[in-house]
């Protein structure tokens, strides 16, 4: 059962594989289809991606969205400094003052 001779699957591995693929949901065969599947599932990323953009381009828009681009500022910065504690153990601080 299962095993692997001169190269060739046994009978019952195909059969097995044959059922697993058969038993998985088709994927959209239109290139339409699988935007809409796209656009369906990242609906709310598509929604605050519009709208970030909408207010960069409005009066007072970056303004009201200045506490999220801090934010967001921090967060990669973060990110980076993790990173650089896993890869050498320590980081250098400066800091600057506006």
């Amino acid at each position: 059962m299962g095993l692997v001779m001169h190269g060739h699957e046994d009978v019952e591995a195909q059969t097995r594989r044959t059922a697993l693929l058969s038993s998985q949901h088709a994927s959209p065969k239109t290139l339409f289809e699988r935007l809409k599947k796209a656009v369906i599932k990242e609906q709310r990323l598509l929604i605050a991606v519009s709208l970030a953009v909408l207010l960069l381009n409005v009066p007072y828009g970056r303004t009201l969205l200045y506490p999220f681009m801090l934010f967001s500022t921090w967060v990669h910065e973060m990110c980076k400094c993790t990173t650089k504690i896993i890869m050498s153990g320590f980081i250098n601080v400066s800091i600057v003052i506006l």
